[in-house]
């Protein structure tokens, strides 16, 4: 197969229109992934910040997508398609008719998250310590995360 063909048939996989818009597609994801390769907050947020002693933390997990699927010159962005928290209490029904659950985000042991996720399962986990980490964690990183009690409650999103 030439080298032409196999673009063409890469852009059939991907439902992109032409060669152009798969050339700008390689380039975004190559641009995005040596940006997070070198990336000094992600890496000090995933293995070396740690939890303050005298603070409460919730556990969130981030699921991030591209924004759309329209590929053009400027960078694709990643956007946020789903949060939620992986510990929580039931406290009734949000609707009348019992089909929508109303929970509570619960505190998390860090420390015992941090084993879990980081030791156990070798997966990330983010320690969110301050706004600028928690405004990366929600826009570009994604995945699971410990954030501060207060970081959480001052955030329009993350607090309801």
């Amino acid at each position: 197969m030439s080298y032409t063909d196999a673009v063409a048939h890469a852009c059939d996989d991907f439902g992109l229109k032409n060669h152009y818009q798969f050339k700008i597609l390689c380039k975004t994801l190559r641009q995005r992934a040596d940006f997070f390769a070198h990336q000094e907050e992600r890496i000090r947020c995933a293995s070396v910040e740690k939890p303050i002693e005298v603070k409460f933390y919730y556990i969130f997990s981030a699921d991030l997508d591209f924004d759309d699927l329209e590929f053009s010159p400027k960078e694709t962005a990643l956007s946020p398609q789903r949060f939620r928290t992986l510990m929580s209490t039931w406290v009734g029904w949000a609707d009348e008719e019992r089909t929508v659950e109303f929970r509570i985000a619960d505190f998390v042991d860090p420390e015992k998250a941090i084993r879990k996720y980081r030791d156990s399962l070798n997966g990330t986990l983010y320690v969110i310590n301050n706004e600028e980490d928690l405004f990366l964690w929600l826009l570009a990183w994604g995945g699971i995360a410990i954030v501060r009690e207060d970081l959480v409650v001052n955030h329009e999103y993350l607090a309801r």
